[in-house]
């Protein structure tokens, strides 16, 4: 699980540390006592889990927790969605996810980080995720370039 101080007014995401976490609850607290109006709200202290199998796609990826609560039907943006799970080490998206992720890599062809974005993402995976073998994950089919379709098992029934 991370921690994430999120402001959706400057659209900003500052992934933080539970000891962090845990100096900021009383002070999120404190400020967020009797503003009475939740617009006026600056961060939201969040919790965020990567989804690991197809059955937690169902979940918002702020959904689990968050102080103050974010209002009703926020929408968290695709690109924090995206980089919160490559950093987290996501392995199941859903198909448009997937989509937005493969044309993303795309465009990163020859980035600084790395001169195979895909590449670089696959080692990651596996080492966030202990050595477990991703390859057969959305994410895993993402980073060796197989083509998605819609009708894939991945992608069909609860969650996908």
């Amino acid at each position: 699980m991370e921690w994430i101080l999120w402001s959706p007014a400057s659209q900003t995401a500052l992934i933080i540390i539970p000891e962090e976490a845990e100096l900021l609850i009383p002070v999120i607290r404190e400020k967020t006592t009797g503003i009475g109006h939740i617009g006026q709200q600056v961060v939201h202290l969040v919790t965020y889990m990567a989804p690991l199998t197809r059955d937690m796609l169902q979940f918002h990826p702020f959904s689990l927790h968050s102080i103050p609560p974010l209002p009703a039907g926020h929408q968290v943006p695709e690109w924090l969605s995206m980089e919160l799970g490559i950093f987290a080490g996501r392995t199941y998206a859903d198909f448009t996810e997937c989509i937005a992720l493969k044309k993303s890599m795309e465009h990163q062809d020859g980035a600084i980080f790395s001169a195979n974005p895909s590449g670089f993402l696959f080692e990651w995976l596996t080492l966030r995720r202990k050595e477990e073998d991703v390859t057969h994950t959305p994410i895993g089919l993402v980073c060796h370039g197989r083509p998605l379709e819609k009708d894939h098992y991945f992608f069909c029934g609860p969650g996908g």
